[in-house]
């Protein structure tokens, strides 16, 4: 169980960290070897498209670069889950045309030591804002 100052300092930590993650996924090949250590072995990732790829399907899909020139997260919620933190959020996608696009993600995280691990990422598009 973690106390009001872990538990604090946890979300502080996770929301910094999914900040992170949509600034480096958007420099592509260049961030292999951060999500390398921040991916599980056992990563079980969904695309908004529907398509499920591994750790190594994932890391060999950012040499291909970004559809978007700019993302950023906006509404992260941490929810800590007995060992696992869950974390939602909103990723926008701005296209070179201007237009943007708006994804719902849902990461599962494990803690081992200080590091996080992301075991389960899950994407759908948002539609309907």
């Amino acid at each position: 169980m973690m106390t009001t100052d872990s538990y604090e300092s946890i979300t502080q930590k996770l929301i910094l960290l999914n900040t992170e993650i949509g600034e480096m996924e958007q420099k592509g090949g260049d961030a292999t070897a951060y999500f390398t250590d921040l991916l599980s072995e056992q990563l079980i990732f969904r695309r908004a498209t529907g398509k499920a790829l591994s750790k190594a399907d994932f890391i060999k899909n950012l040499v291909g670069g970004s559809p978007f020139t700019s993302r950023h997260a906006e509404n992260i919620v941490v929810n800590p889950i007995g060992d696992r933190i869950l974390v939602t959020l909103i990723v926008i996608g701005t296209k070179e045309d201007g237009s943007e696009q708006r994804f719902r993600n849902v990461r599962l995280f494990s803690q081992f030591d200080k590091n996080f691990i992301l075991e389960f990422w899950y994407n759908y598009e948002l539609t309907s804002l």
